[in-house]
């Protein structure tokens, strides 16, 4: 358990979020390692294996109890950009929806 992340999430999910945060705290912490020995990357295999089916399971069953969208800042990043692509084109369209934010989900 990392106690910054106690209490943070629903109680169906918090253990599996939990143990991911740590097995990404731990991955990480091999991968910035310098020097290996034989020992260190036969752990880091096994790790990586273990990361990737608990990113797996995440996306596939933990992320379905959430409902999430874009903040209201990439919306109007999103809009930004498309006024600017517009007008580089010299485009005489004009687009009426005001930074609408859209559904996002986990994307491996």
């Amino acid at each position: 358990m990392i106690p910054v992340f106690v209490g943070l999430f629903l109680d169906t999910h918090d253990d599996t979020i939990q143990e991911l945060l740590f097995t990404c705290a731990h991955w990480h912490g091999l991968v910035k390692l310098r020097m290996h020995t034989d020992y260190t990357l036969q752990i880091l295999e096994e790790l990586t294996t273990k990361l990737g089916d608990q990113l797996r399971f995440f996306a596939n069953e933990t992320c379905l109890g959430y409902s999430t969208i874009e903040l209201p800042h990439e919306a109007a990043a999103q809009q930004w950009c498309k006024a600017k692509k517009a007008q580089a084109t010299n485009s005489n369209t004009k687009e009426t929806s005001g930074g609408t934010c859209w559904k996002k989900t986990f994307n491996m």
